[in-house]
């Protein structure tokens, strides 16, 4: 599996959160000229925001000016906590209405919008490194599984597994769970909004992104320990441990439902097909190592049960061609698997299938969020 087939894409975020041009400078009148040009510099930067300016600028130079948006607007914010005539409007793709606007009339509002946008960049820019990244080598044949009379596979040609591009896009991923932790502490802290919202400004979804981010950081982990060698067993807990961030991620989304004036449905699709992808992964894995130990039947078992979470999924897989991609591409490792393991089952270690597959081990979970902080603030750029 080389990196173009390991993380399902989501840019609804990135590619659909917009907003129309607002003018601080026009706003906020002020004589003083330092003050009229940072006004300027932070209504220019917040041109970066827009999905407008997507065709023609780099992800990582979106992502520096929004990071320099947010540092000057959070000395904004201080210089001016409640300013009045500020109006912000922004789209809602997490609610499948990526074209109609929804406004807001605060900064902290604005500054949570923001945010999110900038969390999908650090996911954009760690999948833009994920995708140049090789395959592992396929895995080595045992003695155990009945190959005693076969000629072993010739080694795989050595691959940099130290390579700067595991890191540096579990990295970026954790940032970006980071970002979306600090909203989910943050976002109750408005008590202005609604009941009932978009999903943007839900505690819950922020939560929920947040763990499918440090999921995608997992599942790079993997992707480095495959290249590695290492043990079918390290490598199932490592997919188990991604599989069960993407049903915490599930839990939490669900759980917000009740805030959400439309329900992302998109997002809880891509939670689902994410699970059965990481799920069947573990279950491969897992599958070898069971081989190696004479557990044929159990093996099989396993690989069946990872076959029909794909299979349940397959409708959703369909809604999009990269997804389509990489279910098809997980679809056909499970079942060049089982077609492997059923021949030994049969042939070599005279099993039955088991009734019931046996359990995956613990998830290893070997990655964190990295903790935002916000800019440090500069009183003087907007006062006298």
């Amino acid at each position: 599996m080389s990196g173009k087939d390991l993380l399902l894409p989501f840019n609804d975020i990135y590619n659909d959160l917009a907003t129309r041009p607002t003018s601080f400078a026009g706003t906020l009148p002020s004589g003083e000229p330092s003050v009229l040009e940072s006004l300027r510099s932070l209504g220019a930067l917040r041109n970066a925001v827009s999905k407008a300016s997507l065709p023609s600028t780099a992800t990582g130079e979106r992502v520096a000016r929004l990071e320099k948006y947010l540092e000057l607007m959070g000395s904004f914010s201080e210089a001016h906590p409640n300013p009045a005539g500020f109006t912000f409007d922004w789209t809602s793709p997490l609610s499948g209405q990526p074209d109609r606007f929804q406004r807001v009339t605060s900064i902290s509002c604005e500054h949570a919008m923001t945010l999110h946008v900038y969390a999908a960049g650090l996911v954009r820019a760690a999948a833009e490194i994920v995708a140049t990244l090789p395959a592992p080598p396929p895995p080595r044949r045992t003695r155990r599984d009945g190959d005693d009379d076969a000629e072993p596979p010739p080694s795989p040609p050595a691959l940099d597994a130290s390579a700067p591009g595991h890191p540096q896009a579990a990295q970026l991923l954790r940032g970006a769970a980071g970002v979306w932790d600090y909203l989910a502490e943050h976002l109750p802290e408005l008590t202005s909004l609604p009941a009932k919202r978009q999903p943007e400004l839900v505690a819950g979804v922020a939560a929920g992104l947040a763990k499918w981010a440090l999921a995608q950081a997992q599942a790079v982990t993997a992707h480095r320990a495959e290249l590695r060698a290492s043990s079918p067993a390290l490598l199932a807990a490592l997919h188990a441990a991604t599989a069960d961030l993407i049903e915490e991620a599930a839990q939490a989304v669900k759980g917000a439902a009740d805030d959400c004036h439309t329900i992302p449905e998109r997002l809880k699709k891509l939670l689902a097909l994410a699970w059965a992808v990481s799920s069947a992964r573990a279950h491969r894995a897992w599958a070898l190592a069971e081989l190696s130990d004479g557990e044929a039947g159990s093996a099989v078992a396993g690989i069946d049960e990872a076959a029909e979470s794909l299979r349940d999924c397959g409708a959703i897989a369909a809604e999009n061609l990269q997804w389509r991609a990489i279910w098809q591409a997980e679809t056909d490792a499970v079942a060049k698997a089982h077609a492997s393991a059923d021949q030994l089952r049969e042939h070599v270690h005279f099993q039955a299938v088991a009734k019931h597959p046996s359990a995956l081990p613990a998830g290893k979970k070997l990655v964190a969020p990295i903790v935002y902080e916000l800019p440090s603030i500069d009183l003087t750029v907007f006062q006298k």
